[in-house]
């Protein structure tokens, strides 16, 4: 028998949370792409004006949404949307845990 602490089922819950709401988009387009003015998107490396990788939160903006707005501003030559990084969810894990403390 495995029983779960209250405690570890939130923890689930959290981290598929986390994994479910942000992505890691990675976009190469034709022409210059900005993100500045998009709620949900976090630019988390510039490369070069045509390359671009950035954090999207599908709580505030849906995949599907982000795709319509690629499609409408930008030529679109390369996409690769990934999970969140695991570095990244125990790193807020660990923030949240020191809050709580």
């Amino acid at each position: 028998m495995i029983g779960f602490l209250p405690a570890t089922a939130l923890l689930g819950r959290h981290i598929d949370g986390l994994l479910c709401a942000k992505k890691i988009v990675f976009i190469r387009s034709e022409i210059p792409n900005y993100w500045h003015d998009v709620h949900g998107i976090k630019i988390v490396k510039q490369l070069t004006p045509y390359e671009t990788e950035l954090e999207l939160d599908t709580d505030k903006l849906s995949l599907k949404d982000f795709i319509r707005i690629v499609n409408d501003r930008f030529t679109m030559v390369d996409m690769t949307i990934d999970s969140l990084p695991i570095e990244n969810i125990i790193n807020v894990l660990y923030l949240q845990d020191k809050q709580v403390v």
